[in-house]
């Protein structure tokens, strides 16, 4: 319509049995401006939605949908601890035993079956960590490693023993991780007799994977 120059129409006649007729064609200019509002919502968007075309019944420009690519799950962390001491045989490598979850947020942990494990359920790189207390004893050595797969040592530390104070190891390491990969926390010193790791609050023993960036 041209709002320079209105066209206006007469109402119709509505009378029984006549028959349809056109109405009178107006006329818009070419730099016109015509708005439509429309009060519906548009659609949302959301994490893996498929693209779609709108309904017949509905303008296509209001309820079609875009498509989008699944969310990037970053959500996957799990952090346990031990909370006991655990006695460590001489000239042995032990699995250190996790029996309480700080967070597990992706079912990575069970604190009964293979308790010793975290194990990936989204694949992707993980930023793996642990730390552990030993009781302070002057003799031969203290060694914590981080175990992926039950034999593959991904991050390694050793340390003389120290009569004076515990010794306190923390390793930590950046591993990509398959579906139902999994790791775990070994422990070896040779003093001569059993040692034990310590129950220290929430900082040891402690293990934790966090997904840094999903695969």
């Amino acid at each position: 319509m041209n709002i320079n120059n209105p066209t206006t129409f007469s109402a119709p006649d509505l009378t029984l049995s006549t028959s349809n007729s056109s109405g009178t064609a107006g006329a818009l200019r070419a730099d016109d401006t015509i708005l439509v509002y429309d009060a519906t919502l548009p659609d949302a968007i959301t994490y893996g939605q498929s693209g779609a075309a709108g309904s017949a019944a509905v303008s296509a420009r209001r309820d079609h949908a875009h498509a989008m690519a699944g969310s990037v799950a970053l959500d996957a962390a799990c952090s346990v601890v031990r909370t006991a001491n655990q006695t460590i045989s001489n000239t042995t490598w032990t699995l250190v035993e996790f029996t309480s979850e700080t967070f597990d947020t992706d079912t990575m942990h069970d604190n009964s079956t293979n308790n010793s494990r975290i194990t990936a359920k989204t694949a992707g790189y993980y930023w793996i960590s642990a730390q552990v207390a030993w009781d302070s004893e002057g003799t031969g050595g203290r060694t914590s490693r981080i175990r992926e797969g039950g034999d593959t040592t991904i991050s390694n530390w050793t340390d003389d023993a120290n009569g004076e104070r515990d010794i306190v190891q923390t390793n930590g390491v950046l591993w990509l991780m398959a579906v139902d990969d999994y790791v775990e926390v070994e422990v070896y010193q040779n003093s001569g007799g059993d040692r034990s790791i310590l129950d220290v609050d929430i900082s040891s023993p402690r293990f934790s994977a966090i997904l840094i960036q999903a695969v």
